[in-house]
This record gives structure tokens, sequence and C-alpha cells, in this order.
């Protein structure tokens, strides 16, 4: 399964001011994404955050509504973790 390519996720952690006086935003990172080409063709993702070791999380593209129900699956439930920093 090759590596089609790795992003990572961040969080804005605070802000600060360059050297001209511009405020920026202050990022830290908290994990990435792997981009992985299957077997039979296809990609799929796989998120890797680092504050939820041994977590083996999967992303993948949501089918429209009429679709999953014709089918008899489960609704999946949209999870909005919050992240202490």
């Amino acid at each position: 399964m090759p590596l089609l390519k790795k992003e990572n996720i961040v969080a804005v952690q605070g802000t600060y001011q360059d050297q001209q006086g511009a405020e920026k935003k202050e990022y830290r990172t908290i994990g990435e994404v792997l981009t992985i080409s299957g077997q039979d063709g296809s990609s799929f993702q796989k998120i890797k955050l680092y504050h939820m070791p041994g977590a083996d999380i999967s992303l993948f593209e949501q089918k429209p509504k009429e679709q999953a129900t014709q089918q008899n699956q489960p609704q999946q439930e949209t999870i909005n973790p919050v992240i202490p920093f």
C-alpha cells in the first residue's frame, strides 16, 4: 500500500507579533493524515492524532443519505471531540 500524500493536522495555539509588528497565528501540529493507495487502486485516508496514541482512525467519503438508506446501513454520527491544550 503505497503512501500517496502526508498532511499535518494543526490547531491554532495562540498569536504572536512578528518583527514588523503584524499579528500572526501560532500553530501546533496535533496529528497527520496519510493518503494511501489500496490494493484495488482506490485510495483511503488514515488519521494519526498525537494526543491519542494507539487510536486507529480512518476517513471515508460520506455517501448521500438516500444511498445509505437504500443499503440499510446505519447512519454515521459526527463526533466533535474537544482536545485540551
